[in-house]
């Protein structure tokens, strides 16, 4: 049996209310700055985060770079500084790869590798958003994969900053 006509938006209103005010009481609302995990140093995180490996020279030049444009709701921090386990990470996981873990929304959703920089790329926005697109959705997404997991694999090789600078 279907409620009458005047009561649904009611309850969908009620919902939302309910919604929201648990968010705020978890500090997850929309406009709360916290995600809920926390770096070593104790604060709090954002709710959009790529995570890289901050002992690799190439890896921290390239997340300076993407850091400097990324909107102000996401964050690059090296997994080093970080609570792995509150991400669902594993050291081994991080060490393999860089991870883009975004915190909006009902659930977590986790991005490795040529993904993760495809995402980044879209959150950056303009002309880079579309290079991301292309970088995540196939047919490119084929050929991005083994590119990330040959650059990774030589990111030793590749220039970058200094040990003493990151």
């Amino acid at each position: 049996m279907r409620p009458a006509l005047g009561l649904r938006p009611w309850f969908a209103f009620e919902r939302r209310a309910l919604a929201r005010r648990l968010l705020v009481r978890l500090d997850m609302a929309p406009n709360a700055t916290g995600s809920g995990c926390r770096t070593r140093s104790g604060r709090h995180t954002v709710r959009v985060l790529l995570v890289y490996d901050g002992e690799c020279g190439f890896c921290v030049r390239s997340a300076r770079w993407i850091g400097a444009r990324l909107p102000p709701d996401a964050r690059v921090e090296p997994w080093q500084s970080l609570e792995l386990e509150e991400l669902a990470l594993s050291r081994a996981d991080v060490a393999a790869a860089v991870w883009w873990v975004d915190n909006r929304g009902p659930r977590s959703r986790r991005s490795r590798g040529a993904e993760a920089i495809g995402r980044s790329l879209v959150a950056v926005g303009g002309a880079w958003r579309v290079i991301g697109h292309l970088i995540v959705h196939p047919p490119l997404c084929w050929l991005a994969r083994p590119v990330y997991a040959l650059v990774a694999a030589n990111r030793h090789r590749l220039p970058g900053v200094p040990a003493g600078d990151s």
